[in-house]
């Protein structure tokens, strides 16, 4: 028998209040009374902070350089802007930052006349006809119907039962926010105890980043956009292992995958870590020579103090320098 209450995922569909790029902007715990809001970093971007992504430039830039040659009009277009490397034609400031967000929509145009996002459209389809409530039957489109019945049908084989869906978190310490697929309970698993955090996958077979994203819902908390309150978790929430159903569209099936979650939080908070070294401001500090009595105090070898007295050659304090150097270089002798 479950022990969540009938109506704990019953939340209004999350409407979450955005700033800039996009950044969830919720209340931490214990600013509740000032209601003082800060950025959430989106809980599907934490594993590119310490997660290769070269690859994924790469295909972008193949099919960018195939739209461009197909399309003549954005080449063009394209053509014509002013963006430079500040060296040849140089361009800077406004000018040059708005003809930036001119390319930026030609790619964007560029990229979706290849269809670069036609897989995941047409993921985002499959999100829609495997949640409860959904249109099933002659709703569905023919070629996504063998992919849906696999959802279910691995469901029903595995006693995975959905307690809620559309589950928004946030975890104040990544200090990210997101939302997840489905909370469900898969009884009789010895390893899947508890309310297991479990998500939709359409794409390629990505483990390192699914269990850093999964991991901060798990050790998050939901969280209610309506009146920004914390309701907690109505039960112990698996904290070692979540779940990804991974559908194949084409293929018309869905595995299932265990996904290490234990990991996935170490891995998290290093994320956090250096998304948050990214704006520090201190790493770099500009060089600020030593006075020569603190630079002679602090050597203590006789090749360091040869090669101060080389360096001040040609100053006007060179004979007193020299003199130190001298009596420092008896005491070590």
């Amino acid at each position: 028998m479950t022990t969540t209450p009938a109506n704990f995922f019953d939340m209004p569909e999350p409407d979450v209040k955005r700033g800039e790029g996009g950044s969830p902007m919720l209340i931490p715990r214990g600013l509740e009374v000032s209601g003082t809001r800060a950025a959430y970093t989106r809980a599907s971007y934490m594993a590119d902070q310490i997660e290769e992504k070269s690859h994924i430039h790469k295909w972008e830039m193949r099919y960018l350089a195939k739209a461009m040659g197909q399309n003549e009009d954005l080449a063009a277009l394209a053509a014509c802007e002013v963006y430079s490397t500040g060296v040849s034609d140089a361009v800077f400031g406004r000018e040059k930052t708005a003809s930036g967000r001119r390319l930026d929509e030609i790619i964007e145009r560029a990229l979706d006349r290849v269809r670069i996002h036609e897989k995941a459209d047409r993921g985002t389809a499959v999100h829609g006809f495997t949640e409860p409530g959904a249109p099933d039957g002659d709703a569905i489109p023919e070629r996504m119907r063998a992919a849906v019945a696999s959802f279910w049908e691995i469901n029903r084989k595995e006693c995975i039962e959905i307690l809620g869906t559309e589950v928004f978190t946030a975890n104040d310490i990544t200090m990210s926010a997101g939302t997840f697929d489905h909370a469900v309970r898969v009884h009789g698993h010895p390893l899947l105890h508890g309310i297991v955090v479990a998500d939709k996958k359409t794409g390629s077979f990505d483990p390192l980043s699914w269990c850093v994203q999964i991991s901060t819902y798990a050790n998050g908390e939901p969280y209610n956009t309506e009146d920004d309150s914390r309701p907690g978790w109505p039960g112990e929430v698996n904290k070692n292992w979540g779940l990804v159903w991974q559908i194949d569209v084409p293929a018309g099936t869905t595995k299932l995958w265990m996904i290490d979650i234990a990991l996935g939080w170490e891995l998290a908070q290093i994320a956090a870590t250096v998304r948050d070294a990214h704006k520090r401001t201190d790493i770099a500090a500009k060089y600020v020579a030593p006075k020569f009595q603190d630079r002679l105090d602090a050597i203590h070898t006789l090749e360091g103090l040869r090669i101060l007295w080389e360096s001040v050659e040609g100053m006007s304090h060179a004979p007193a320098a020299r003199q130190a150097i001298e009596e420092k270089v008896r005491t070590l002798s």
